[in-house]
């Protein structure tokens, strides 16, 4: 495998990552496909990093960092929903105690 795919592998990754960032919420077909294609192209540069044992060191670290911030940022995500979502059901359950408290009186 020549070392410069690798690359265009990355920059493949990263163009998609941009893509689906820059997209209007309304567009909805549109950011399925990009984030389809982020996956895609995350696989990708992970086997090409693995694979290619002549690609330079500096180029596997990039491709290695891109596919990192791309998991975590896919991670953070999720985590700040589901910390809202319990957050939510937390407020939800002590105004309910209140107002039990508050009938009871």
């Amino acid at each position: 495998m020549h070392p410069a795919l690798l690359e265009e592998y990355v920059e493949s990754l990263d163009y998609w990552r941009r893509r689906r960032a820059r997209l209007p919420w309304y567009r909805r077909a549109a950011r399925r496909e990009a984030a389809r294609m982020v996956l895609t192209w995350e696989r990708r540069v992970r086997a090409a990093a693995l694979r290619q044992a002549d690609a330079p060191l500096g180029a596997r670290l990039e491709a290695g960092m891109v596919v990192a911030r791309s998991w975590l940022g896919r991670w953070s995500r999720r985590a700040g929903v589901a910390l809202l979502a319990a957050t939510s059901l937390g407020a939800a359950a002590a105004g309910a105690a209140v107002a039990l408290v508050v009938l009871a009186l």
